[in-house]
């Protein structure tokens, strides 16, 4: 994602414990959490990447608006999403 300029920091927070109906069966499964830093702008193709190579059917992508961000690290994001 980083490479192909899709997201300028992804960190991957293992060890996630997920609960949740699959197909009417309840599932219980180790996952790792990651939150991708991109601009809305780069979203659909981000979704569009995510989708192709996790291994999930359905995996979860979700956009969060940003309310505030520190200056400095929004021209340093914008810097390398160029």
């Amino acid at each position: 994602l980083i490479k192909n300029k899709l997201a300028s920091c992804v960190m991957t927070l293992p060890g996630i414990h997920s609960q949740y109906l699959w197909k009417g069966k309840f599932k219980h499964d180790k996952e790792a959490l990651m939150i991708i830093k991109t601009f809305d702008s780069k979203y659909k193709a981000l979704e569009k990447m995510v989708k192709k190579i996790h291994r999930y059917d359905t995996p979860a992508v979700i956009g969060v608006p940003i309310i505030k961000i520190n200056k400095d690290y929004l021209n340093w994001s914008k810097e390398v999403n160029k």
